[in-house]
């Protein structure tokens, strides 16, 4: 659409010089002529231009940056599919579920690249999770699996959690295991086999999982479980230790550990 638009008036301003040379009509009209090509030209790609600066910020990594213009570009209804996908993500991250889910749905009737397709749906799943609707969190990424030959590895482990919370440990177990065998590197998947064996007091087993995790990440989750299993243990010094990793690392709206726990350590 807005490479119609642009070619439309890129079109009109040609046809205008020719008519103006032609007619030798004062060039002050045309000035004026253009001018109201110029103003016409940005209300009709003012949606665009906010969604793409709030789609780089974002990307960047300045999200704070880039939410006055995921706000006015939403509120000028944008048919930009990642704006929305971006937003949803940082409404998320920031704690603020049922909007982010709302912001989402958005989404439906818009088009969007395959891959973008793909990831709204990921990101779905995450908004009904944290929305307290883990069913049907499952049901989309069971969908996603279906309907993609490649699911990488954090969606397999997001898929496992959410049978954790289910306490079905044998499918959270089946999908952690794919998310290793699709990259088995990614230790992140061992934060979900050391919240299996700490629901189960299975703690020797739980600790080596969350320090395979640590010794690859800094996993604000892991730390936490590490310093409560350690606080249970009666072991004060690695207690101590875990907890001041925990207080001190990134928690945002999308991991498993709430800040109640973070702070009730």
């Amino acid at each position: 659409m807005i490479k119609f638009k642009l070619f439309l008036i890129s079109l009109l301003y040609g046809s205008t010089t020719y008519y103006f040379k032609v007619t030798n009509i004062s060039i002050l009209y045309l000035l004026l002529l253009y001018l109201v090509y110029s103003t016409a030209l940005l209300f009709m790609i003012k949606k665009e231009i906010l969604a793409t600066i709030a789609n780089l910020y974002f990307s960047q990594g300045f999200t704070e940056k880039a939410v006055p213009f995921f706000e006015k570009a939403t509120s000028l209804n944008s048919k930009n599919s990642t704006l929305y996908l971006n937003y949803s993500i940082y409404l998320l991250n920031n704690y603020e579920y049922k909007k982010g889910l709302d912001i989402l749905l958005l989404t439906e009737n818009l088009k969007a690249s395959p891959i973008t397709k793909k990831n709204i749906r990921i990101t779905k799943a995450s908004c009904f999770w944290l929305n307290g609707n883990v069913d049907d969190g499952i049901a989309t990424l069971l969908s996603v699996i279906n309907d993609y030959d490649y699911i990488n590895p954090t969606t397999y482990t997001t898929l496992g959690y959410f049978y954790i919370l289910k306490e079905d440990f044998s499918n959270a177990t089946l999908f952690t295991n794919k998310a290793l065998k699709c990259d088995p590197s990614y230790f992140l998947a061992y934060d979900n086999f050391g919240q299996i064996d700490f629901i189960q007091n299975n703690f020797q087993d739980a600790l080596k999982h969350f320090h395979k995790v640590i010794e690859n990440y800094h996993f604000v989750d892991s730390y936490y479980y590490l310093a409560t299993i350690y606080k249970q243990l009666g072991d004060l010094p690695n207690y101590e230790k875990f907890k001041s990793l925990a207080l001190s690392s990134n928690i945002n709206g999308m991991n498993s550990i709430s800040l109640d726990q973070l702070h009730n350590l």
